[in-house]
């Protein structure tokens, strides 16, 4: 998707999408412009022609994850762990209600998530490859930079994108952040699926995975040894947030049926501080981070009440 002016609004942006087929644009299409929600950027309207089309969204003044990535690395300081924070719900968040809506984004990274640059609400993007759970969808050997963010399934033939390798690019992005890097980043220009292993063990490989693994090795070293087991907390800073990493790891995991689910992370112990506190950036409350729709209020409430409830040693003390 590439951007290709602006409109006289200035929260308008108009972008061309090139690569597909008529039909499948118009379904990709049809799909992202149904969904509505604050963390979702809105398809105002799209044209179609010889298989490309124009397209004009809603972003607001933003920039996009990754030029805000780059500029912390180039900082004295990393990110700061409350930005790191909200920007990491709001996008599971995002990917939450993509679930509740039962549609696959299929093409999630850094450069595909925007934020806004005053007040730091974030929206995902680039849904021009969305597809309904059971329609079929985005299916592509990943390279390049696709790599980084791609699920350890997809380097199947004949897979396709899916909720789970979905919420295997978030656990990506947020480790991106952390790391101001991708954590999969391959610099050897070896195979994703050795550059995965190295980062997070050999644990638990499904069988369709590690034939594949197996003879990506041979290719590179004529060694069929196992790599460490390692310990994913071993990747990050000291300082790193051990709940951050328990979030990481349920998205990072080998097997898509084991990794969280998004409507499950939307609720995770390391969020907490989000529905117990009030977040403020810039001095303005950011008040609609839990601002949900009734769907997604009966979908999270028993869950927030679970996180929020004080347990019984603590019960007497207040917050502060």
């Amino acid at each position: 998707m590439e951007k290709i002016g602006d409109s006289d609004d200035k929260d308008i942006e108009i972008k061309v999408v090139r690569g597909l087929k008529n039909s499948d644009l118009k379904a990709s299409l049809e799909v992202w412009k149904s969904l509505q929600h604050e963390n979702i950027v809105s398809l105002k309207d799209y044209t179609i022609s010889d298989n490309q089309a124009t397209i004009r969204l809603h972003t607001g003044q933003h920039m996009t994850l990754r030029h805000m990535i780059l500029y912390y690395s180039r900082q004295p300081a990393s990110t700061p762990s409350i930005l790191a924070m909200i920007h990491a719900y709001q996008m599971i968040r995002g990917l939450a209600y993509l679930r509740i809506k039962n549609v696959v984004h299929g093409n999630i990274g850094s450069q595909s998530v925007v934020v806004c640059k005053y007040d730091q609400r974030l929206k995902i993007s680039c849904l021009d490859v969305a597809a309904k759970v059971g329609c079929g969808g985005f299916q592509k050997i990943p390279d390049g930079e696709d790599m980084w963010y791609a699920a350890p399934e997809l380097y199947v033939s004949g897979s396709y994108r899916s909720l789970a390798s979905d919420i295997w690019a978030i656990g990506c992005i947020i480790s991106e952040m952390i790391l101001q890097r991708p954590i999969f980043r391959d610099h050897k220009s070896t195979a994703g699926l050795i550059t995965i292993a190295e980062v997070i063990g050999e644990k638990d490989v499904p069988d369709n995975i590690k034939s594949l693994l197996y003879n990506e090795k041979l290719k590179i070293s004529n060694k069929k040894e196992t790599i460490i087991n390692n310990d994913l907390s071993s990747v990050f800073p000291k300082d790193t947030d051990p709940k951050l990493v328990d979030l990481i790891s349920l998205c990072l995991q080998w097997h898509p049926d084991r990794r969280i689910k998004a409507t499950e992370a939307v609720v995770h112990e390391y969020f907490k501080r989000i529905y117990i506190q009030k977040i403020r950036i810039n001095e303005k409350d950011i008040a609609t981070l839990t601002s949900f729709n009734a769907v997604e209020q009966a979908c999270y409430e028993d869950g927030i009440k679970n996180l929020v409830k004080p347990s019984p040693k603590s019960s007497s003390k207040s917050i502060k």
